[in-house]
């Protein structure tokens, strides 16, 4: 009997061994299979909005499943491997690598120099007018520091270079929900509802907010989940968001909001003091053709933004639009405005700038293509930063950005 008990138990030893052996093979091979089913997501001419069912080398325990989908300025990938039950998957944002390394402002030539005063830096290449650069006598005060450029100085357009627009057009058809009355299936209504999460690896979860002015306090949203308001869109700081999407002509985020979100908005974006928004974050507002009025995105005081900041016009107007940013904010990251830059004192973009023209104000006068006390500096970025193709739509360098759920 005890012989009997000993080799039973040596045998239940040697299947469970074989079994979990077995059981690591599987997973291994399931993680080369994901690995390989994420370097052909990556690829370029693996377009946007393809799903693809498929044996990566033909054989039986190869199975993956690759999608691409948009999601606001970003592409998003989404990896499923198999073999039998056991599963593996992958959902992730994806980045383009930025074409320009060193670039930190792109200034249009107006025939018109750039003028720097004060503690004022620009750290990077410089796309300048022509007409170049020069130090300047600002309100008893002028440039601090001998060298006006830490970087290469080159010849800017008159033009801006236009964003990508394939790109940019996702950004429209958002906004064109809201104009066309095509309507989410899915309503909030009001505070009953007080959170909403959604899986990447499922379907996008549309909520359309029915209020003339809708107020997210309290309100809890995470993942793939997509706001809509007719009119405007309120976030305080008790509002959670993480990797979400607004969409509404008017969005508000009030003072000592956190969170990581994207925004769309056609008249204008208005952020509080203290403001924290984490990468990749991106604000955006995008003018009508038809619109007769100024848009603009308003940065208050001392706030972080990590990720893009853009405002555009399709045809340039007299009322151009304006990204103005507070003292003592932060932008780490990219600006891109087919307008004015409003840069406080003591403001700071670590990264890169693509403008018009400049405008600084001080407390008896509004200057054009004055830099007072603000810092432009390309180094400070990250060197692990990824843009989205929205700037870079030529990039073949499509990397991971971040890790989605």
């Amino acid at each position: 009997m005890l012989i009997v008990l000993i080799c039973g138990s040596v045998l239940l030893i040697g299947y469970t061994y074989r079994m979990e052996n077995k059981k690591l093979e599987r997973r291994d091979k399931l993680e080369q299979n994901l690995e390989s089913g994420l370097t052909v997501v990556l690829q370029a001419d693996f377009n946007t909005d393809t799903l693809a069912k498929m044996s990566l080398y033909g054989l039986d325990d190869d199975s993956v499943l690759l999608d691409k989908q948009a999601w606001g300025i970003y592409e998003m990938g989404l990896v499923k491997a198999w073999i039998g039950r056991d599963t593996l998957q992958k959902a992730f944002l994806i980045g383009a690598g930025v074409k320009d390394t060193l670039k930190v402002l792109y200034l249009c030539d107006e025939d018109r120099p750039l003028s720097i005063s004060g503690k004022s830096l620009i750290r990077g290449t410089a796309y300048l007018p022509k007409s170049g650069i020069k130090a300047a006598y600002v309100e008893n005060a002028t440039y601090a520091d001998k060298t006006l450029v830490y970087g290469s100085i080159k010849d800017s357009g008159r033009l801006l270079p236009e964003p990508e627009g394939v790109f940019l057009q996702q950004a429209v058809d958002l906004l064109a929900v809201l104009d066309h009355k095509e309507l989410p299936a899915e309503e909030m209504n009001g505070p009953d509802k007080d959170s909403t999460l959604n899986s990447f690896y499922a379907q996008v979860k549309r909520v359309y907010m029915g209020e003339a002015h809708a107020t997210l306090s309290g309100y809890k949203a995470r993942g793939k989940v997509m706001i809509f308001a007719d009119s405007a869109i309120v976030i305080d700081e008790s509002t959670s968001l993480d990797q979400v999407i607004l969409v509404a002509p008017y969005v508000q985020i009030k003072d000592g909001f956190k969170g990581k979100l994207q925004v769309f908005a056609s008249d204008s974006i208005r952020v509080g003091n203290r403001v924290q928004l984490d990468y990749p974050s991106a604000l955006l507002v995008l003018k009508n053709d038809t619109a007769k009025f100024q848009v603009r995105i308003d940065i208050g005081k001392d706030c972080k933004v990590e990720g893009v900041l853009f405002a555009y016009e399709k045809e340039r107007s007299q009322l151009m639009p304006v990204i103005a940013l507070g003292e003592g904010s932060v932008v780490k990251g990219e600006i891109y405005v087919k307008g004015y830059l409003n840069l406080a004192k003591g403001a700071a973009v670590q990264g890169s700038v693509e403008l018009i023209r400049f405008m600084a104000r001080t407390s008896s006068s509004l200057y054009e293509n004055y830099l007072i006390d603000v810092q432009l500096n390309r180094p400070a970025r990250s060197g692990y930063y990824l843009s989205s193709k929205l700037f870079n739509g030529q990039a073949d360098q499509n990397k991971v950005l971040c890790w989605l759920w």
